[in-house]
């Protein structure tokens, strides 16, 4: 059952790799929805207030980025 979704709050840097994908570090905060909210202590409630980061690695197609991998940082 979920307990929140994802909200991008930012994208920290953008690198270029040598095989042509980029590397984008990003941040996210988690928005808890009704089942999420009654979880107000613990360290469930902890671990979704922390502050989130990753490393995603992006493809350009021509058209559009399709996202390759995130991995949390």
């Amino acid at each position: 059952m979920p307990l929140a979704s994802k909200e991008l709050t930012g994208v920290t840097s953008m690198t270029p790799n040598s095989d042509g994908t980029v590397s984008a570090d990003i941040a996210w905060t988690w928005i808890p929805n009704e089942v999420g909210r009654a979880f107000t202590h613990g360290p469930l409630r902890d671990r979704y207030a922390a502050p989130q980061k990753a490393t995603a690695r992006l493809m350009w197609d021509g058209s559009a980025w399709t996202v390759l991998r995130i991995t949390p940082r």
